[in-house]
C-alpha cells in the first residue's frame, strides 16, 4: 500500500506532466561509479537532477509543509466554479478565465484539425446553485451559436468546420457535462449535503433507475420542483411514478409535510407554505454573517440547503441544532431573540416528528382494495355492501395513481 508521501510523489508527477519513462531516463544521467545501489542513485538524481531542474518536496518537507497545506485545502470550502475548473483542467481543457463570477470561459483544441474551440458557460441567476452550472453546460450541447472557434488546417472548408463543431459539441462538451455533474455531486457531498441520487440508490439498491437520477439534484431542489407537475420528472432526471412516490414520501419525512400536501402540490400546482424566513435572515446578520454562504459553512451545512431555509423551506430537524448552535456561538440566543423582538416562533423551531400511522388492513370495495384503519374495521362485517365499506374507510392511506408508467412497471 502506498504511503501518503508516495501517493503525493505520483500525483505531483501527473500534475506537472512527468511520466515514469522520463523518471527512468533521468536515472540514466546519474554516474553509477562508486554507487552501491539504486537507492543511492535515486538520492543523487533527486538532489542534483530531478525533472529538468524541478522536483517534488522531500519527505520531511512534505510532512511539515505540504501535508498540512493539503489537509487545510481539503477542509476549505470550494466554490462550484473552482471545482468545475479544476476538474476540467485535469481532463485536458484550458480554463481561460475562472475569476470569481457567474461565468467560466474554457477552450479545447481539436487533435485532428488543430482548431481551437472556446465557450463561455453562464451560471447567471444563482451561481451558488450547482444546478445552474450544470444547466449552463447542458445548454452548450444544444446551441451552436455559443461555440467560438479559430484556426485549423481546414479553415477554408465550411463542411469540415461544421463536422468539427458537431464533434466538439456532441463529443467533448457532452463528456464535459457528465464530468461536471459528477464533480458537483462530489462538492455537495463534501459540504455535508445529500443528493437525491445518493439517497435513492442506498434506500432502493435493487432499482436500476436510481443511477439515472440527476446526480446534482438535492432534496431542496426536488421540493422546489414539486409544483411544476409533469416537469418534476425532468428535474429529477427520470420519469417513473414509483420512484416519484418514494421521493414524495421521503420529502414528507425530511420536511414535515403530509403526503397529501406534497401530492396536491404536484397534481394541482399548489404552492407549499414557503414564505421567506426574514427572522432567520435577521438573526444570521446580527450574528455577524453578511452572507448566507458564510453562515452555512460555520453551521456545518451545505450552502444550497441553508439558502433554501432562508427562502422559506422548512428546516429539517437534524439541521435545527446546527443553526441554533452556530447562532449561539456568535451571541444570538434564538429563544431570547424571539422574545425580545415579539416575533412568533417559526415553524422550523418546532420539532416535527412523523405522526404514528394506525395499523392498516386491506378491505375489498368494488374490486379495489383500500387500506383501512384497523380500529375502524374491527367490528366490520366484510360481507356488507361495498358502499358500507366506503363509509367506514374514512382514513384511507394515499392511493397510488393509475398512471401509465405505474401500470407498465407493475410494482
Amino acid at each position: 500500500m502506498l504511503t501518503d508521501y508516495e501517493r503525493y510523489q505520483l500525483e505531483w508527477m501527473i500534475e506537472h506532466g512527468h511520466s515514469l519513462k522520463e523518471f527512468v531516463q533521468g536515472l540514466d544521467l546519474v554516474d553509477l561509479d562508486g554507487i552501491d545501489g539504486l537507492e543511492d542513485a535515486y538520492a543523487i538524481w533527486e538532489q542534483d537532477y530531478g525533472f529538468g531542474g524541478e522536483i517534488f518536496s522531500n519527505e520531511r518537507e512534505f510532512n511539515e509543509e505540504d501535508a498540512p497545506a493539503l489537509a487545510a485545502a481539503e477542509r476549505a470550502p470550494v466554490s462550484y466554479q473552482q471545482a468545475i475548473a479544476a476538474a476540467l483542467r485535469k481532463d485536458g481543457w484550458s480554463v481561460i478565465d475562472d475569476s470569481p463570477s457567474p461565468l467560466l470561459i474554457i477552450s479545447r483544441e481539436s487533435p485532428t484539425t488543430g482548431r481551437t474551440f472556446s465557450v463561455t458557460v453562464s451560471a447567471k441567476g444563482d451561481p451558488d446553485n450547482p444546478l445552474t452550472w450544470l444547466n449552463g453546460f447542458k445548454k452548450l450541447t444544444e446551441e451552436d451559436a455559443l461555440i467560438r472557434w479559430k484556426g485549423g488546417r481546414d479553415s477554408y472548408s465550411t463542411l469540415l468546420i461544421g463536422q468539427d463543431i458537431t464533434h466538439f459539441k456532441d463529443g467533448d462538451v457532452a463528456a464535459a457535462v457528465a464530468l461536471v455533474a459528477e464533480t458537483l455531486g462530489e462538492v455537495i457531498r463534501r459540504e455535508g449535503g445529500v443528493t437525491l441520487r445518493d439517497w435513492y440508490m442506498q434506500a432502493y439498491p435493487e432499482d436500476p433507475l436510481g443511477s439515472k437520477i440527476n446526480p446534482v439534484v438535492t432534496f431542496d431542489d426536488a421540493l422546489s420542483a414539486v409544483p411544476t407537475g409533469g416537469s418534476f420528472y425532468d428535474s429529477i432526471g427520470i420519469a417513473d411514478s414509483v420512484a416519484r412516490e418514494r421521493i414524495f414520501e421521503e420529502l414528507c419525512n425530511r420536511y414535515g409535510y403530509s403526503y397529501d400536501d406534497i401530492y396536491d402540490c404536484w397534481l394541482d400546482g399548489k404552492p407549499l407554505n414557503a414564505d421567506p424566513d426574514r427572522a432567520l435572515q435577521r438573526m444570521r446578520r446580527e450574528a455577524g454573517y453578511r452572507s448566507a454562504a458564510d453562515f452555512a459553512i460555520a453551521a456545518g451545512l451545505s450552502i444550497p440547503a441553508y439558502q433554501s431555509y432562508e427562502r422559506g423551506v422548512l428546516v429539517p430537524p437534524e439541521a435545527i441544532v446546527n443553526v441554533t448552535q452556530a447562532l449561539a456561538a456568535s451571541g444570538v440566543q434564538v429563544d431570547a431573540w424571539f422574545a425580545e423582538n415579539g416575533n412568533r416562533r417559526p415553524a422550523w423551531l418546532t420539532a416535527r416528528t412523523a405522526p404514528q400511522q394506525p395499523e392498516k388492513i386491506a378491505v375489498a370495495a368494488d374490486r379495489r382494495f383500500n387500506l383501512v384503519d384497523a380500529r375502524d374495521a374491527s367490528g366490520l362485517d366484510l360481507d356488507v355492501e361495498a358502499s358500507d365499506v366506503r363509509g367506514v374507510a374514512h382514513d384511507l392511506a394515499p392511493q397510488q395513481p393509475d398512471t401509465p408508467e405505474h401500470a407498465a412497471r407493475g410494482r
